[in-house]
């Protein structure tokens, strides 16, 4: 999972976009001592959570 995130973290920073979709795999990788694990967002935060402000 740390290599995982590791590499989700990669492509991120090269212009992917990398989400969380709810398996906890930043929390795990967090977990195994990647500490920048969470510097990618969590899907319904990212995606989701700005369209309940719509209304």
């Amino acid at each position: 999972m740390k290599e995982h995130v590791s590499l989700m973290l990669a492509f991120q920073q090269k212009g992917a976009v990398a989400f969380d979709y709810g398996n906890n795999i930043r929390q795990v990788a967090y977990n195994n001592g990647l500490e920048n694990a969470f510097d990618f967002p969590g899907f319904v935060p990212a995606y989701i959570r700005p369209l309940f402000c719509e209304g």
